[in-house]
C-alpha cells in the first residue's frame, strides 16, 4: 500500500516557486484574511456598509493568495499546464515551438521564460520570473529554460 507522501507528488516534473516563497504567502494570506476578517466582523456588528467594501477586499486577498500559492509549470506528458497569476492554460506539446527567456511585464529588472507557440503567440511563464540581474537569477533562469527545452525535446 502507497503511503500518502507517495501518492502526492505528481508522477511528472513541476516547476514551483521556493519553498520559502510560498511559506510567505501562507502567512501574509492568513495575516491579511485575519485583519481584514476582523475588520468585516466589526464592520457587520455596527451594521456599516464598509462591510461591502471588507468583503471585496477579502475576496481579492483571499483569490490572489490562492493563485500565488498554486503558481505551478507541470510538464505532463503531451501536455504543459501553466498556472499564472490570473489564468491556467493547457498547451498540448504539437502546439510549442520552443522556449525563450523574455521581459517580464511591469518588473523592470526580472526576466523570465516565455512558451513560443504558433501565430507569433507568447504565453509567460509567470513561476520561473526571477530578478535578472542580482544573484543567482540567470543561472537558474538557464537551468529551468534546459529542463523545459528538454522536456520539449522527449516528446
Amino acid at each position: 500500500m502507497e503511503s500518502a507522501a507517495e501518492t502526492r507528488e505528481p508522477p511528472y516534473p513541476v516547476i514551483r516557486p521556493p519553498a520559502l516563497l510560498r511559506a510567505y504567502v501562507v502567512v501574509f494570506g492568513f495575516i491579511w484574511c485575519g485583519g481584514v476578517v476582523a475588520g468585516l466582523v466589526t464592520a457587520l456588528i455596527h451594521a456599516s456598509p464598509v462591510a461591502v467594501f471588507l468583503l471585496v477586499m477579502l475576496a481579492f486577498g483571499a483569490g490572489l493568495c490562492y493563485r500565488l500559492f498554486r503558481m505551478s509549470v507541470e510538464l505532463r506528458p503531451g501536455e504543459l499546464l501553466v498556472r499564472n497569476y490570473f489564468r491556467t492554460i493547457r498547451v498540448q506539446v504539437d502546439n510549442i515551438e520552443g522556449f525563450r527567456v523574455g521581459s517580464t511585464a511591469a518588473q523592470p529588472l526580472s526576466k523570465s521564460i516565455h512558451v513560443l507557440l504558433g501565430g507569433d503567440q507568447l504565453i509567460p511563464l509567470d513561476v520561473t520570473s526571477r530578478p535578472y540581474l542580482f544573484g543567482r537569477g540567470a543561472d537558474l533562469l538557464d537551468r529551468r529554460l534546459a529542463e523545459l527545452k528538454a522536456w520539449h525535446a522527449a516528446h
